[in-house]
């Protein structure tokens, strides 16, 4: 059962608001998405070791940033992987990841972990063109950091970062 308090803050934020809008709804669980991170593995400090981290690589007009992570001793040209974080299209970024990114990548991946433009100070389609244009500096770009772009996979965190992977150009 939901408990009577819940009940009378939202009864007043529709109230306020007129309405029950995406921007309240973004405000409410912004601080919730934004606070999760992934656990680092037992052995992370021999991961971070063996990893390979670029930076706040810059992919698109806007200077929306992506981080490369790659295995240091790399014995053939490896699959890329292309992260989308998720959270709603409100919060996270590519920060969260990281740890889940170098893990992935001492397992053998090149692995690209993009941020976009996040709601409500940015629209959707927004957040799916930046993905468009992560994946287009990857295909121009991704083989100085030993990765295959013709081996890529997209996954994601959530079902939003999902619908927004599906939109991608081939």
């Amino acid at each position: 059962m939901i408990p009577i308090a819940i009940i009378v803050v939202l009864f007043l934020v529709v109230l306020v608001m007129g309405q029950f809008t995406p921007v309240v709804i973004a405000r409410l669980f912004k601080p919730l998405i934004d606070s999760t991170t992934f656990t680092a593995p037992l052995n992370f400090a021999t991961i971070a070791q063996n990893v390979v981290v670029k930076k706040d690589i810059i992919y698109d007009e806007d200077d929306t940033l992506l981080d490369i992570y790659y295995p240091k001793r790399a014995k053939a040209v490896l699959p890329v992987i292309m992260w989308i974080h998720g959270g709603g299209f409100i919060g996270a970024s590519k920060e969260q990841t990281k740890v889940y990114a170098m893990t992935l990548a001492n397992a053998g991946y090149v692995v690209a972990n993009i941020n976009y433009d996040l709601a409500p100070a940015h629209k959707y389609p927004v957040p799916v063109i930046q993905a468009n244009q992560a994946l287009k500096y990857l295909r121009e770009n991704v083989g100085q950091y030993g990765g295959d772009i013709n081996r890529i996979i997209r996954p994601s965190s959530s079902q939003l970062a999902m619908l927004m992977r599906l939109s991608l150009s081939p």
